[in-house]
């Protein structure tokens, strides 16, 4: 009788980010289109896209909805408009894990997850 090797089992959720990694991911991203830097926000993108579980990347929740509207904005060569979805990701990350809409600047109140300018702001809340 021979034996044979059973190769390791690998959790399923090993291919994932964790939520640090996550975060650090989406801020680079968020970074680079602050700088305009449409190459780099598409391989972060990617890069996350590749690494987050399934719903958030097939758009079965609100922010993969939100995240597949940053891929089309990414997409299609506009700064501008992958910045306002951007923006569009972030406060639905924000309400997701929070519960309720972001306060505004004139409440205030500093907001960690998304400016209120229209542009990406580098840091979202990874507290949350």
């Amino acid at each position: 009788m021979t034996t044979q090797s059973i190769p390791p089992i690998e959790s399923p959720t090993s291919q994932y980010y964790s939520r640090a990694e996550a975060l650090q991911t989406l801020n680079q991203l968020g970074q680079a289109l602050q700088s305009g830097n449409l190459a780099q926000a598409r391989a972060d993108y990617t890069d996350f896209q590749e690494h987050s579980p399934a719903p958030f990347r097939h758009g079965s929740t609100p922010a993969g909805q939100a995240f597949e509207a940053l891929g089309s904005a990414l997409q299609s060569g506009s700064v501008s408009d992958a910045q306002q979805a951007f923006q569009a990701l972030a406060q639905t990350l924000y309400k997701q894990s929070h519960g309720a809409e972001p306060l505004t600047p004139d409440a205030g109140s500093s907001q960690d997850v998304a400016s209120t300018s229209g542009t990406p702001t580098a840091g979202l809340d990874a507290t949350a």
